[in-house]
């Protein structure tokens, strides 16, 4: 089975009438780069074709439905305007197009071409996505209502199978003043939401670990109504059969594993020394290699902490320190390390070793202060009962050494401490007033389980060893690789990782959606005039991620990262003065 994906991006046009786009060949180029992403997208081939002609978007959708095989996965997108004649048929609008009267029909790209070649196609999964600003062409002196229907589900409805259509709107957004449009074009808001929901890994909305194309649209419609109510995406399915899966989750989330039945059996029985007993199950689960059972184990012992016999709540206090005074690799006693960083704590003052407090539904349990911990600015600053959950999990991941769950976890919860989503991200303005106890706490975490060798106080220092140069320090941590800004697959999960390697926080970093399409847009700026003169002259036919990387300026999403990054890393220097 080949994944193919063929993206077209208009944005100049020769006719005056039709108005000049600024986002689709920023678009096509980050959403080229999710796709052909072996962690996220996965796609074989991804060919971007960037303001082409009439005669050469028209041959690029017929080569690209022919001779193709039943279980291929094919993807065409298109970021343009999208016009409708005085008949109501569709055309997609490109850079030689002519809104004249009777012109467009010769000029631009019909529905129904697109139609006919999907029908032809043998792949029973077809994915067309269509980011239009839609019009109605009408005879001189007419004018179009806003708001009117394109009729997207009868223009592309065909007669084949396994068919999903999804739109930014099937409204017009363009109203004809005469032979003119007018009116103003918005921001991809869509797209940016297509793509943040595939790279973030958000889209996965059940935690399968794929991302199907159902699951991308519910969370693509749901962002652009929250955003930008006016706006509603539209779906169509045509005979599918099945699931379309779309991507891989890059962030990996861990749910709860049900226990056996007869462990929880004995922990139900109210009986103190079965209940001991299986508490000594509950301590090998903790420090087991499943990270599902991991976190059911320790939401158990943390519940059985507060348990009305003395003799449970004991036994649970000590597994839970237990866990703390254990080395991964090999479950030995940590020896006191004096090379430590100065950020690292000792095993007293871990937020696992504290005596869990009970979850209550429905209420919130502020918890007692850490020894060692609190800065005086920090007094008042609890955590949320998910965060102080976040924090026992992300010590069992480390503890077993799971570098990767670790770090997605680390993104989680950061955003849960402050009252977000899991997977929300940070903006740079929470960033620069982050809670100091939780920063320091993470990277207690970090520190004392790696040896001193991740963190963020390594990271600190490490960019006051670089003189607060970004690129000197993203090299220094193994961000930039050979000369290349380095992707979430190339992160070395291993303990033996540059110093201040991790964590990273997951494949955006820290930063929130809003965040990452500013991130990109400089950048892509800055190599607008290579990518066209590549895509013009066929240099984009097929190209893996490291060709796209040295076309777009060395730009991996470690260049990101580093935007986020160096302020989280300046605001824990702050907290010392706090």
């Amino acid at each position: 089975m080949a994944r193919l994906a063929l993206l077209i991006g208009s944005s100049h046009y020769d006719d005056p009438k039709l108005a000049q786009l600024k986002l689709p060949e920023s678009d096509v180029a980050r959403l080229s780069e999710v796709l052909i992403d072996p962690e996220i997208g996965h796609f074989d081939e991804v060919t971007p074709l960037l303001n082409g002609s009439f005669s050469e978007v028209q041959r690029a959708i017929v080569q690209f439905f022919a001779g193709k095989k039943r279980d291929d996965l094919l993807l065409l997108y298109f970021a343009g305007h999208g016009v409708r004649d005085d008949e109501g048929h569709l055309y997609l609008a490109l850079r030689d197009s002519e809104l004249a009267y009777d012109l467009i029909r010769a000029t631009a790209v019909p529905a129904s071409l697109v139609t006919r070649e999907m029908d032809r196609c043998r792949s029973q999964q077809q994915i067309l996505i269509l980011d239009c600003c839609h019009s109605g062409a009408f005879a001189r002196g007419a004018r179009s209502a806003t708001g009117a229907r394109v009729g997207t589900a009868t223009a592309f409805e065909g007669t084949g199978r396994g068919r999903v259509v999804l739109t930014a709107t099937d409204e017009t957004q363009y109203a004809f003043e005469g032979d003119e449009v007018t009116g103003e074009a918005e921001s991809s808001v869509f797209t940016r939401h297509l793509i943040a929901g595939l790279a973030t890994g958000e889209a996965d909305v059940n935690h399968s670990g794929t991302i199907t194309i159902d699951e991308l649209y519910d969370y693509v419609h749901a962002r652009v109504l929250e955003e930008t109510p006016k706006q509603t995406p539209g779906k169509w399915t045509y005979k599918q059969q099945g699931d379309i899966v779309v991507a891989r989750s890059p962030c990996r989330i861990i749910e709860p594993v049900e226990l056996p039945a007869e462990l929880r059996a004995a922990l139900e029985s109210g009986h103190s020394f079965q209940m001991v007993g299986a508490i000594a199950e509950l301590e090998a689960m903790l420090a087991g290699a499943d990270p599902g059972l991991s976190l059911t184990a320790g939401e158990w012992l943390e519940r059985l902490a507060d348990d009305d016999s003395r003799r449970v709540a004991d036994a649970a206090r000590k597994a839970l320190a237990r866990m703390q005074t254990e080395t991964p690799a090999t479950g030995a006693v940590a020896a006191p390390d004096d090379s430590a960083s100065p950020a690292t704590v000792s095993p007293e003052a871990s937020v696992a070793d504290h005596t869990p407090q009970p979850t209550v539904p429905g209420h919130r349990i502020d918890p007692e202060p850490i020894p060692g911990l609190l800065a005086a600015g920090d007094a008042g600053q609890v955590l949320t009962v998910a965060a102080e959950t976040g924090q026992h999990r992300l010590a069992a991941l480390l503890q077993v050494g799971d570098w990767k769950g670790a770090d997605q976890e680390t993104r989680s919860l950061i955003c849960t401490a402050i009252g977000k989503g899991a997977r929300s991200g940070l903006s740079e303005e929470e960033i620069a007033g982050y809670p100091c106890r939780v920063l320091r706490e993470v990277d207690a975490l970090w520190s004392s389980h790696s040896g001193g060798r991740f963190g963020f106080s390594v990271q600190a220092r490490l960019l006051r060893e670089c003189g607060g140069d970004p690129d000197r320090f993203a090299a220094a941590i193994g961000w930039i690789h050979e000369g290349l800004w380095i992707y979430y697959a190339d992160v070395r999960f291993a303990a033996d990782a540059p110093p201040g390697h991790l964590p990273v926080g997951g494949p955006a970093g820290l930063l929130d959606d809003s965040s990452y399409s500013v991130g990109f847009k400089a950048p892509i700026e800055n190599i607008k005039s290579q990518w066209l003169d590549l895509a013009k002259a066929g240099g984009l036919k097929r190209y893996g991620k490291r060709t796209l990387a040295s076309m777009t300026g060395k730009m991996g999403f470690s260049r990101l990262w580093i935007r986020g990054r160096i302020p989280l890393l300046e605001r824990l220097a702050a907290c010392g003065d706090e």
